[in-house]
């Protein structure tokens, strides 16, 4: 792992400034306090202080940074990581890999931010029968694309898919490609050691919501 490098309050009002230059806006206190309490959430572990998010939506989807930044404290928290998540009808679709604070963590996260972006707003719609197609993961992890879920509906029976990067960019193909390209060697590597591979997808303890507490709100 590349030596930590957190980011300071100059750099995160960077962060901020160029998030919110490209539509995304600041979750207040007020929104992330109402959520915890509507939702019933639990975090995996103590935690203080409240960390600053990011929230872009369009076309029934909403991207979530979340920056590690603790606003009041006006520092990020000594032991996290950043991410980039994918949201639908208050359910998680799409979580990036950990953006770990590193010498590249602020280039990182903008990317990673603004490929999110870009998917949601070019969500695309099924050519058969006309309805948004959903985010659907393959059998690798984290590997997605778009399928339409209403295949019942298609003269054709056929269920209709879209490559997960085909709104991108040249250079967000690049970006991504260069990225899959070192975790695919890094993970060649761990095997051919007889090493196990580690996914913080798996080892990551999720947020929870108490059930009965988010049917009483």
């Amino acid at each position: 792992m590349p030596k930590k490098v957190l980011p300071t309050e100059e750099q995160f009002l960077f962060i901020k400034e160029f998030l919110e230059a490209g539509g995304f806006e600041e979750i207040s206190e007020e929104e992330f306090r109402r959520n915890f309490r509507r939702l019933g959430l639990k975090a995996p572990r103590p935690r203080k202080g409240r960390e600053t998010g990011f929230k872009f939506s369009e076309n029934g989807l909403t991207v979530v940074v979340w920056t590690t930044w603790l606003k009041k404290e006006k520092r990020a928290r000594e032991s996290d990581a950043a991410w980039v998540i994918i949201v639908e009808d208050e359910q998680i679709v799409y979580s990036s890999h950990p953006i770990h604070r590193t010498k590249y963590f602020i280039l990182n996260l903008l990317l990673q931010a603004i490929i999110a972006q870009t998917r949601v707003i070019h969500r695309p719609r099924c050519p058969e029968c006309g309805e948004w197609m959903k985010i659907v993961h393959g059998k690798g992890i984290k590997s997605c694309y778009w399928q339409c879920p209403y295949s019942d509906r298609h003269l054709s029976g056929k269920k209709i898919r879209k490559d997960w990067d085909f709104a991108l960019t040249e250079t967000m193909k690049k970006y991504l490609n260069r990225i899959r390209r070192k975790r695919a060697y890094y993970r060649r590597k761990r095997r051919k050691q007889g090493k196990p591979v580690p996914q913080a997808i798996f080892t990551r303890r999720p947020w929870q919501r108490n059930s009965a507490r988010a049917r009483s709100s």
